[in-house]
């Protein structure tokens, strides 16, 4: 218990990745989703189950039988998920069967029901909030809006009632407002650290005051990113520094209209 309660860090994996909750002071980081900061009450609730976590009654120790209660070793190719903490040798396995929580150490053919069930483990994503409560978007009037990409660069200006290029060329309103839209209920779906790719789209949005929002669109495989920049906001900005995040495609083709 000591051991768990001193962690620095917890490595979990499972059959599709690991991944690792580490400590940074008072606060806990998802290490390969770029250092992003853990739910603490989230963290918290795992370190609570395990300190209290022991043994209630015998399940199978035969190997065959590992996968019915899902502790087969995600290391051979089986389904459990398991659990290092800090540096500790031991590896303890963990799998569900109905609402009954299963683990038993990694190399033993013992396995045991346990008094308490662990929070779900398959999903690194769960730890992390990627929504407006840590990451912000602006909500205020856009003034004008720049984009690069596509084979042309353009400045779009409000002219009175409209928005004009500034070539002259009038841009429906349709097409701005599902820009800014999207721009502010933009979901963001895994992050990253920032990396070397550029950019194939970028649009900027001005606000009042000199400020900037500038989100640049990256093709990585089939999947969309985008990094962001900003201006003359705060620091509720910050933990888009360094990173990039992934959005759905339909979001990307509002955010680089056609004019």
């Amino acid at each position: 218990r000591d051991a768990i309660s001193s962690a620095q860090e917890i490595e979990i994996t499972t059959s599709e990745e690991v991944y690792t909750l580490a400590r940074s002071g008072d606060t806990w980081t998802l290490r390969e989703k770029a250092g992003f900061p853990a739910r603490q009450e989230s963290v918290a609730e795992l370190l609570n189950a395990l300190q209290v976590l022991a043994p209630v009654a015998r399940s199978t120790a035969i190997p065959e039988r590992h996968a019915s209660i899902g502790v087969t070793d995600p290391d051979q190719g089986g389904f459990g998920a398991a659990i290092r903490i800090g540096a500790q040798e031991d590896v303890y396995i963990f799998g569900r069967k109905d609402a009954a929580q299963y683990g038993r150490l990694r190399g033993a053919d013992q396995a045991w029901r346990l008094n308490e069930v662990l929070p779900p483990l398959y999903n690194p994503l769960r730890w992390i909030s990627l929504g407006d409560d840590t990451l912000p978007r602006p909500q205020d009037d856009v003034t004008a809006i720049s984009i690069r990409g596509g084979g042309r660069t353009a400045a779009i200006l409000r002219d009175d009632e409209n928005w004009i290029t500034d070539q002259g060329e009038a841009v429906s309103d349709a097409t701005i407002d599902a820009a800014i839209f999207t721009s502010r209920m933009l979901e963001l779906e895994d992050v990253r650290r920032e990396g070397l790719t550029r950019a194939f789209y970028s649009i900027y949005f001005d606000y009042a005051n000199d400020r900037m929002q500038a989100i640049e669109l990256l093709q990585d495989n089939d999947a969309v990113w985008a990094r962001f920049r900003f201006e003359g906001f705060g620091e509720e900005m910050q933990l888009y520094a360094g990173r990039e995040f992934r959005i759905d495609e339909l979001s990307a083709l509002d955010l680089a209209p056609e004019l």
